[in-house]
């Protein structure tokens, strides 16, 4: 079986689920939510993720664990389980497309960067794409 490859957006650039069927089409089996609180001022990524992300067509993963947990503290980005990229491993060797999510339009000031490094030290040849 093929692995397979890892995603990471920033839902802000999307903004709806009709937006995320266009960034992603059918190259993604699951989005990773990978933000500590599901909290957001865009109303289809608050409390409502999994409705749009699985409404769009994907599954849908809540991982607070890979969250940064230095958001609004002063200090570097860490993330708060960083095992938890266990999940994400396992998922693209067993040939899954996985996306991580987050708010971050920006994948050089975010901590979905993080993941995607953890990611690629467990499977060296991995496929990273930044959205």
């Amino acid at each position: 079986m093929a692995m397979g490859t890892l995603y990471t957006f920033g839902y802000a650039t999307v903004r709806t689920g009709e937006g995320l069927r266009e960034l992603l089409d059918d190259r993604v089996d699951l989005i990773v939510d990978v933000r500590i609180n599901r909290f957001s001022g865009l109303l289809p990524f608050s409390k409502r993720t999994q409705e749009t992300v699985e409404g769009a067509g994907y599954a849908y993963l809540w991982l607070k664990g890979l969250g940064n947990a230095g958001h609004r503290r002063a200090g570097p980005m860490r993330l708060a389980d960083p095992s938890q990229a266990r999940v994400v491993v396992d998922e693209l060797r067993a040939g899954q497309n996985v996306a991580l999510m987050c708010a971050c339009p920006n994948i050089w000031r975010c901590h979905r960067r993080l993941v995607s490094h953890l990611a690629r030290e467990a499977l060296p040849e991995l496929d990273v794409v930044n959205l």
